[in-house]
């Protein structure tokens, strides 16, 4: 039954609090109907490209980001690698390693036909300007009882949701994986700081498997909880690293790496303070509403 409009016991809330907590993840049933309304709400909507390449130098399992916020700097377009000498012409703004990289728009307005998102042009990675949170059926999830006492229970205090955003990655078999589709921690200086916590509700609005870019978590992974054996110090620095997917492999066991593969109408409350990725698309796409719920 639809977990939006199903009455369950307090206990029973508890449990799936308890679930998200301890298994990283909470799979929660919602139906179609409302991902095909906020498909169908998504027509001519404007869509930027949104992503980095991922080649850059890792230090203890780290792909360091190194883009100057020196705006003199001058820097890839893709990657963010600073240009020297050596990697840098003045006929293009990529480096050596991105200038094969298919050019994609930097803007798109999108069609719907058959409940299925479509562009003029694939690109790799595009997000939404339309404030999705505002919709009408994206707040009936955000308000939804049920949800909200499993959100009071995991929290232990007051929370609101802060940030919505969608995604759309597509692949035709020509772009490489993206540094936003690397292993991260959401906010890890926050979070290491104990300024706040958050999860994130993922929302798929088709179907999503390994092969199609399927948001995959980390158990066992939070810098609430404990201590990974991770680079803390070096994520204070620069929260927004990557963790190559060597350095995952070898540090955590398999059952610990969990893929969440879903169906259209499937979603997951996901604990994105512990160390997880969006798939990279081997071929196809996908498309991705994402709620974050933070603490007050």
């Amino acid at each position: 039954m639809n977990f939006l409009d199903k009455e369950y016991k307090l206990q029973e809330l508890k449990e799936f609090s308890n679930n998200l907590a301890n298994n990283y993840n909470l799979k929660l049933l919602i139906g179609k109907d409302i991902i095909i309304n906020i498909i169908k709400s998504l027509h001519n909507t404007i869509w930027t490209y949104n992503g980095c390449a991922q080649h850059l130098p890792a230090k203890n399992g780290l792909s360091l980001h190194i883009r100057s916020k020196k705006k003199y700097c001058k820097y890839c377009e893709d990657c963010g690698l600073i240009f020297n000498n050596i990697d840098f012409s003045n006929s293009t703004k990529r480096c050596n390693k991105c200038s094969c990289n298919p050019s994609p728009p930097k803007t798109q307005i999108t069609l719907v036909k058959n409940n299925e998102l479509y562009f003029d042009k694939i690109s790799a990675m595009m997000s939404c300007n339309y404030d999705i949170i505002t919709n009408n059926y994206v707040k009936q999830i955000i308000h939804n009882k049920n949800l909200n006492n499993i959100l009071k229970e995991y929290f232990k205090c007051d929370y609101y949701c802060n940030h919505a955003c969608i995604f759309h990655n597509e692949n035709n078999g020509k772009s490489n994986i993206l540094w936003k589709q690397m292993y991260h921690i959401d906010e890890a200086d926050m979070l290491i700081q104990k300024k706040y916590n958050f999860c994130k509700m993922f929302i798929p609005l088709c179907d999503v498997d390994e092969n199609n870019g399927v948001l995959t978590i980390v158990k066992n992974s939070s810098v609430i909880d404990g201590t990974p054996p991770i680079d803390i110090e070096s994520l204070l620095k620069s929260p927004a690293q990557r963790f190559t997917d060597e350095f995952i492999k070898k540090t955590y066991p398999k059952s610990d790496i969990i893929p969440l593969n879903a169906k259209m109408g499937e979603v997951y409350l996901v604990r994105t303070d512990g160390i997880h990725k969006g798939g990279f698309v081997k071929k196809g796409k996908r498309t991705v509403l994402f709620l974050q719920f933070k603490t007050k």
